[in-house]
Formats: C-alpha cells, structure tokens, sequence
C-alpha cells in the first residue's frame, strides 16, 4: 500500500532536487527553459486519465503516512500533477 512512499525512500535525491526546484517555482514561467512535448488529443487525454490515478495514489498514500517531511512532498507533488492536469485539460 506504500508503494509511493517506497518509491521515494529508494529515491532520496528526489527530495534534494523537489527543494531545490521550490526556489524554481518563485521565477516566472517565462523566464524558465522548458521542455516541451506534442501529444496528440489521444494521447493527452492518456495522460490525463494516468495522472488522475497517480493523484489519487498521491492522495492515499498522504492521508496514511506519518512522516511530516513524506507529507509535504506529497502535498507538492499533488499540486504539480494537478496543475499538469489543467494545463492539459485546458490545451484540449
């Protein structure tokens, strides 16, 4: 059932960079270098419905851990799959 959490412990740079990316969010996004991908409408709507179930994992997997620091990730990673999600939607 911890598969996330799991996931994330075998992972511990990710932690680093998601800190190091919070200093990124407070930039403008103009002012970022992105990577860019073309989907289809097809495929968007793929990603879409993979992500809703990564963010309801997310959700689940937040509500049952107790470690605070798990917690606040999990709350930043739910944010930025959810907003993944409405750019998405919004690019149909």
């Amino acid at each position: 059932m911890r598969v996330i959490e799991n996931w994330m412990q075998s992972r511990p740079y990710l932690a680093g960079e998601l800190k190091n990316q919070r200093n990124g969010f407070e930039k403008k996004r103009e002012d970022i270098e992105m990577t860019r991908i073309e989907l289809t409408e097809k495929e968007a709507a793929i990603l879409i419905e993979i992500l809703e179930s990564f963010l309801s994992d997310l959700k689940t997997e937040r509500v049952h851990t107790d470690k605070r620091e798990l917690h606040a990730e999990f709350i930043e990673r739910e944010n930025f799959v959810g907003d993944l999600i409405k750019r998405l939607e919004n690019k149909k």
